[in-house]
């Protein structure tokens, strides 16, 4: 089973989808192995697919890479616009750091053959070259970051002449990972082979500011950033990105589609997913005051229901609701627990905007009398 935060990625990720649809999003990473011996409960461990969304996949067997992404294709994890990330810097991001981890990455730079056959071994899987193909890279093997920019990028240069030299497409994104060196030794390998599309890993980090991806943008030596689980902590950044105006409201609206999402995914797998995983992402949208407000109410009511035991008991599924009984044209779908979790503490927060008579931002005060209980 995934851990706890791996568990929580695909809802999170389903939350940047509706909060932003235009930003690529890619999965968590899942090695090649793992997945094949998960084959009958592949949709319980890679969680729910994100149209739109790259399947992240590693491993250094070319065989197993491609059984891995035909397994994830005929499960529908991989579309045409997403595609497949295959990530060969894990080792280096490892828990624990090995000189065996180490000797792994390090070859993949060195020997540009075995890299090239885990590519080719992926777009044969995928028997399609419209769908892309991003390779996922440390910069450097080495825990040096003070060596030079140029030469993290001499020692690079054999991967990126082999990458664009390379018969047939290779790589249509290289993600650089700028662990044991400094961002700018990425951007030394996007001056000095400009034809590779190159973004930077900033997933690791924390936190991202709009000041330092302004700087990476105006430097102009990257072609886009990966943020990760770097906006967790305030998914409303991605609107930042964006020069869409959003109207009052916009964030209640995301919220309740997400309450859906959710209320589905609690009936895909046969049992359902822990309550507190579905609610999580949803700790940080609003932000002030509306967010310690919201937090408390999903929390509270989480508890009420709890106490009753009824997140336990999901009531008919939506994917199977709307067919209803043979000739019942009257089936409607009874909302689930979870979906009244969240549209209770949703309600609650818009009574308590009337009753200050405020508004925060991306969002406005609704005169609804508020849902005070566990009831749906």
């Amino acid at each position: 089973m995934p851990s706890t935060r791996e568990a929580i990625d695909p809802h999170l990720r389903y939350l940047y989808r509706l909060l932003s649809p235009a930003i690529p999003l890619v999965s968590e990473n899942r090695a090649a192995d793992a997945l094949l011996d998960r084959k009958h409960s592949l949709p319980r461990y890679m969680g729910v697919h994100t149209p739109g969304s790259a399947v992240q996949i590693s491993g250094f067997a070319p065989s197993s890479l491609a059984d891995a992404v035909a397994l994830l294709a005929e499960a529908g994890y991989v579309d045409a616009e997403g595609g497949v990330s295959w990530n060969c810097a894990w080792p280096v991001r490892a828990r624990r750091r090995t000189d065996a981890l180490d000797a792994v990455s390090s070859s993949l730079l060195h020997d540009v053959t075995r890299l090239l056959d885990g590519v080719h071994a992926i777009r044969d899987a995928i028997a399609d070259d419209a769908v892309p193909v991003s390779l996922v890279l440390p910069v450097s093997c080495s825990l040096s970051p003070d060596r030079p920019a140029a030469a993290v990028a001499d020692e690079f240069q054999p991967v990126a002449e082999a990458l664009l030299e390379s018969t047939g497409p290779a790589v249509d994104r290289l993600v650089l990972d700028p662990a044991g060196c400094t961002p700018a030794a990425v951007s030394e390998i996007k001056r000095r082979w400009p034809a590779l599309t190159v973004d930077l890993d900033l997933s690791t980090r924390a936190s991202v500011s709009m000041e330092t991806l302004a700087g990476y943008r105006d430097g102009g030596l990257l072609d886009g950033v990966v943020l990760g689980r770097s906006v967790a902590a305030d998914p409303t950044f991605l609107l930042q990105l964006e020069d869409t105006q959003h109207d009052a409201g916009f964030l209640d609206n995301v919220v309740r589609n997400y309450a859906v999402y959710a209320d589905v995914c609690q009936h895909l797998y046969g049992y359902p997913y822990r309550a507190q995983e579905l609610l999580a992402p949803l700790f940080h949208v609003y932000g002030g005051h509306e967010g310690r407000y919201f937090r408390t109410a999903l929390q509270d009511t989480l508890k009420a229901y709890t106490s009753n035991r009824l997140y336990l008991a999901p009531r008919a599924s939506p994917l199977t609701a709307t067919i209803g009984d043979a000739g019942d044209d009257d089936a409607e779908y009874a909302p689930g627990p979870v979906f009244g979790i969240i549209d209770t503490a949703l309600e609650l927060l818009q009574h308590e905007r009337t009753v200050r008579g405020y508004r925060g931002r991306f969002s406005a005060p609704f005169p609804r009398r508020p849902v005070v209980g566990a009831g749906c």
